[in-house]
């Protein structure tokens, strides 16, 4: 698992990507929690794993808090 979430995680993180820090901790280059980080949002985030279709009931959370929330939870998990 460790090897799929890296080669995962390299195909999502550009030339620019920078690591999450920290006001404790100043990281330098992107670690294996950066990784992990990267690939369970794109799987939370993604088409897949939603759970309801378009239909008439309203959406309860935009699309930007629901991004906000699983940005936060992504290196909390």
């Amino acid at each position: 698992m460790y090897s799929l979430t890296t080669l995962w995680a390299t195909a999502l993180f550009d030339a620019d990507s920078r690591p999450r820090g920290t006001s404790w901790y100043s990281k330098t280059s992107l670690t294996f929690s950066d990784a992990i980080a990267a690939v369970r949002r794109t799987l939370w985030l993604s088409q897949y794993f939603a759970t309801s279709h378009h239909s008439a009931n309203p959406q309860k959370f935009t699309r930007d808090l629901t991004e906000r929330m699983a940005d936060a939870l992504c290196y909390a998990a």
